[in-house]
Formats: C-alpha cells, sequence, structure tokens
C-alpha cells in the first residue's frame, strides 16, 4: 500500500513528543524507581572523578537493579516524590521559558540545574526539545540607551534629515565626519584544519593594553540633486591622523637587543632634546595643548576643511574666490556627532558662524544614535576587516607600530570607491526612516538589522551609485 501524501494537500508537521510538553509521558518516564535510580547514580558519580557517558548509562542501569532490594518505606519515600514530580509538570515548560527569557545565554545543563526547574529534567531533555523545534541562536550585542526626550529628537532629526534638511529641493554636498581606533592586532576566528596541516597559531604580547592604536578622523561627502534616492557621488574629503607636535624633553637613543634577552638604549640617536617629533594625543575641539602634552585641535582642522570645500562647491566666475570646482553650486551640509571634540563653544562658534555666512548647513545628529552617521554606519566596518587583513599579511602575528597601523588605514581609505560612499549615505538616509517608523527606537537593530535593501535598488559606477529602476525621485517639501 502506497502511503505517499496526495498532492494538494498541507502536511500537518509532527508534534515533537517530551516529557516536558506531555504529561503521560512524564508518568511513564519518572517512575519511582527511575527517580531512585538517578539519585543512587548521582551519588556514584560523586565519587568517581570522571565519568563518561558509557560508564553514566551502565550506573543507571546498575541503580535500576537495586530497586528490587529497597525496604516498603524506601519504596514509599520515592513513590511520593514521583507524584511531586509529576505535580510539577503542567508549569515545567514555562519556568524553561521563564529561565531563558530572564538569560538566554544559559547552557541547557545549567537551565536544567536552575532552582525554578531544580533538575525536573536534565539538560540534555530540554536540548533534544530545542532542537526538535528548530531553535536558532543570536549574537547579542549593546543597544545604545535613549531616553524618552532623545528618542522625540531623534525623530525630529530623522525627519529633518529626509526634508534635505528643510530646504526641499537642490543641489546638496552631505557631509560626515567621525573618529576611530584602528588596532595593530584583531583577534578574530581563525580555520583550522588538520588535513592540511592548519594548526592552532599563538599570539603573543606582554599585555593586552600593549597593543598598538591610534585614532584617526575620517570626513566624507555625498553629492546628490534634489533627492537622495536619485542616487549620486560619493566623495573621499580627507582622513587625519589624531596626533599633534611634541617638543622631546630629553634625548632618546635606539633600543639594541642582546643575545642573552637583555636591552640597552645605547643604539644611534632617535631625538635629540629640543627636537620637534609627532605623537598621538587627545581630539579636542579647540586646543592645541602644550609642548610637552599637545593635543588635536578640531578647529585647525576644520579651517582647512571649509576651505577645501569652498574650492570644490565654488561657481567660479567673475568675482569668484575660487575656481568652478568639480561640486559647483551644491550646498554643504555637515551633520557632526555629539562628541566632546565637536562641542566645544569656540569651535561652534567658528563652524556656526562660517556656515551662516556662507549659506551652509552645520547639524549635529541625535545623541546616542551612532546608526545614523555613515562612517560608523558602513565606512568604519568596511575599512576595519580590510584593515586588519592587511596588516596581517604584511606584519604576521607582530603587532606593528602606529606609524604603519595609521599609513594602511590611510592608504585603504583612499582606495574606497566613490560607490560605497554614496551606499553609505543613502542607508544612513534609510535607517533614518526606521527610526521614524520605530518613534525614535533602536530595535531595529536587533530585528531586521540596518540592510534597507541599497544593492538591490542602485548599481555602482566609477563616479558614485545610480538608480536601477532609471526613477527620479521630487525633492520633499522645504519647511
Amino acid at each position: 500500500m502506497n502511503h505517499a501524501p496526495q498532492k494538494g494537500k498541507k502536511q500537518r508537521r509532527r508534534q515533537p513528543r517530551s516529557v516536558i510538553t506531555c504529561r503521560e509521558l512524564a508518568q511513564k518516564v519518572y517512575t519511582a524507581k527511575y527517580l531512585f535510580a538517578l539519585a543512587r547514580r548521582q551519588e556514584k558519580m560523586k565519587a568517581e572523578h570522571k565519568v563518561k557517558p558509557a560508564r553514566a548509562k551502565q550506573m543507571l542501569v546498575e541503580a535500576m537493579a537495586e530497586w528490587e532490594g529497597q525496604t516498603e518505606t524506601e519504596k514509599a519515600f520515592w513513590h511520593h516524590e514521583a507524584r511531586k514530580h509529576d505535580e510539577k509538570q503542567p508549569a515545567i515548560a514555562d519556568l524553561i521559558v521563564e529561565v531563558f527569557k530572564a538569560n538566554p545565554t544559559l547552557s541547557f545543563n545549567a537551565a536544567a540545574a536552575h532552582e525554578k526547574i531544580g533538575n525536573w529534567c536534565s539538560g540534555n531533555t530540554i536540548g533534544n526539545l530545542f532542537r526538535s523545534l528548530r531553535y536558532s541562536t543570536i549574537m547579542e550585542r549593546i543597544l545604545p540607551l535613549l531616553t524618552k526626550p532623545q528618542m522625540k529628537k531623534a525623530v525630529e532629526f530623522c525627519k529633518f534629515l529626509r526634508s534635505n534638511w528643510g530646504r526641499g529641493g537642490g543641489k546638496f554636498l552631505y557631509i560626515t565626519f567621525d573618529e576611530k581606533w584602528f588596532y595593530g592586532l584583531v583577534l578574530r576566528h581563525a580555520k583550522l584544519c588538520e588535513a592540511f596541516g592548519l594548526k592552532r597559531q599563538h599570539l603573543y604580547a606582554k599585555h593586552k593594553n600593549h597593543i598598538t592604536q591610534t585614532m584617526l578622523l575620517a570626513i566624507t561627502g555625498y553629492a546628490f540633486e534634489d533627492n537622495m534616492e536619485n542616487g549620486g557621488t560619493g566623495v573621499l574629503l580627507g582622513i587625519h591622523r589624531i596626533e599633534g607636535a611634541r617638543v622631546a624633553q630629553r634625548g632618546q637613543r635606539e633600543t639594541e637587543y642582546h643575545a642573552d634577552g637583555s636591552h640597552t638604549f645605547t643604539g644611534p640617536w632617535k631625538r635629540k632634546k629640543g627636537d620637534v617629533h609627532f605623537v598621538d594625543c587627545a581630539l579636542t575641539a579647540s586646543s592645541t595643548g602644550t609642548s610637552d602634552k599637545p593635543s588635536f585641535s578640531c578647529l585647525q582642522l576644520f579651517e582647512l576643511v571649509f576651505e577645501q570645500i569652498e574650492k570644490i562647491v565654488s561657481t567660479g566666475g567673475p568675482g569668484s574666490k575660487y575656481p568652478r570646482g568639480p561640486f559647483a553650486g551644491h550646498t554643504p551640509m555637515f551633520q557632526p556627532d555629539n562628541g566632546p571634540g565637536h562641542i566645544g563653544a569656540e569651535f561652534l562658534r567658528f563652524v556656526e558662524g562660517r556656515c551662516a555666512t556662507l549659506g551652509w548647513g552645520w547639524v549635529p545628529q541625535s545623541a546616542q544614535c551612532p546608526f545614523l552617521n555613515p562612517q560608523d554606519l558602513y565606512v568604519f566596518p568596511m575599512m576595519s576587516r580590510n584593515h586588519s587583513r592587511l596588516l596581517r599579511d604584511h606584519h604576521g602575528k607582530t603587532p606593528p607600530s602606529p606609524d604603519v597601523i595609521a599609513e594602511t588605514a590611510i592608504k585603504l581609505f583612499w582606495s574606497l570607491p566613490s560607490a560605497a560612499i554614496a551606499e553609505a549615505h543613502v542607508l544612513a538616509y534609510r535607517v533614518a526612516q526606521k527610526v521614524i517608523k520605530e518613534r525614535g527606537g533602536n530595535h531595529f537593530l536587533d530585528e531586521d538589522g540596518v540592510h534597507a535593501g541599497i544593492r538591490r535598488d542602485f548599481y555602482r559606477t566609477d563616479t558614485g551609485i545610480k538608480r536601477v529602476d532609471g526613477k527620479t525621485f521630487g525633492p520633499p517639501p522645504a519647511s
């Protein structure tokens, strides 16, 4: 007889049968005899140092055989325990769910041993039920904590961004910037394969704090007309190492290493007292620090950045300060975050004053929303993995110097395609819509993520991105 399912009929999935979900099955399994055997096996396992699965199974069989030799009083006790065990069965599934809601990182064995479960069943039993229901795992992540006022401001900012900053139609150069630490060694998942001789490689450092690092500030832009969804050109505007000039307070020689493992500072002069050299330092809004402890001034940097932007958006012609630039007629719109180096009073007076004079925009993004900055959202993650790969290729397992880290990151930045920068800004524009939809919340980061169909809707060109469907969207209404 053919028992194949008929076409057109839906096959109902067979429900998993488990002692956790089926009381009748639990009563058959957890008898007085079985509970006694489990307890006896536990006593024996404590007496042995390590017990393999086969030995544990044999112990259970031996304990079951001991049941008949127990007194009636002892048997009555275990019958009472079986009734108590059965009374808890209807609530056990809800208790397991409650335990995992409180801490979803628990192992199945830890969940079974939880005080609410009390080893009602084994961790393997819980695991088998989860596997039969095809459970999955996720990587936990920390979401920026937002207060209600911050959520309200996030929505306001996103609406403002998606309305072309309230300016309606026109040509815009959407400029974003941020800083990032680049590390000399990033630990990642390594592939092992004994058959090919790929064995574990050991990485050594005196301390994890000895792994070199350096901070860089990247500035990118996106030139578009009327609507970001129409496509446009990604622009690499600059990347700068956060460093300052220090005057050496004393001379310093190169280190010489000896055969016995010792080292002395007796090599050639590295620098002499009074020499000026550059060192990594703190980022500040306007202060340059001192000759002994320099700081990187955003004010000094943006004096140059504003001059650079003036050149590339210049319309040329009679009376113009600069000749016609590649983005002539575009209105620059800067989007800083609220980092300490971007909110100093003197710095803000300069940038806001210049923007007001030139008719540009300086619009800080809402607090606790790094996913609205194209650098954090797309550019830095793209750079980070390639940066790590390049350092491994050229320096192996030895962390390189800060100079090499910076040089590699800078070279990598200038190799980024225009299309990737354009995609980063359009992605931030679409993520802003997710923020509006969630009323300022950020749970979408843990659910559908920041993916927004950019590769589906746009194709890459040498100078940016264009829409696949060829559509042209009108400008949002000015406000």
